[in-house]
């Protein structure tokens, strides 16, 4: 996961898209190196966006029994404590989704505007 989204962060055509400009190459060669593997990141990228969401939906599905339970414990310093650290575990999860949704759907416009090039 690391891998692609490095990989798709530091994406540069810039070189080949000025020889597409200078008319040394046409748009297709410019792109289909690049594309293909594009394509193979940006897959994976769903189906973990997939597996997130699925995840999230099943904890979502849960947490309102979970909310009553951590209520219903008497007070203990150490069990607040470990579901302070659930809590924030599932904060980041939340925050993590979002992040890859909307880095997913950034990637799917630039491929879409790079497209129309």
């Amino acid at each position: 996961m690391r891998e692609s989204v490095e990989y798709l962060a530091n994406i540069n055509v810039i070189d080949d898209l000025m020889l597409v400009h200078q008319g040394q190459k046409t748009k297709d060669e410019a792109f289909s190196s690049v594309k293909e593997k594009f394509n193979d990141y940006f897959k994976r990228i769903q189906d973990q966006d997939t597996l997130i969401a699925a995840s999230n939906k099943v904890i979502m599905e849960h947490f309102p029994a979970f909310q009553k339970l951590k209520q219903s414990i008497a007070i203990d310093p150490s069990r607040q404590q470990f579901f302070q650290r659930i809590d924030l575990a599932l904060m980041c999860q939340q925050d993590l989704e979002t992040m890859l949704h909307q880095g997913s759907e950034f990637y799917q416009r630039l491929v879409e505007h790079l497209t129309m090039l």
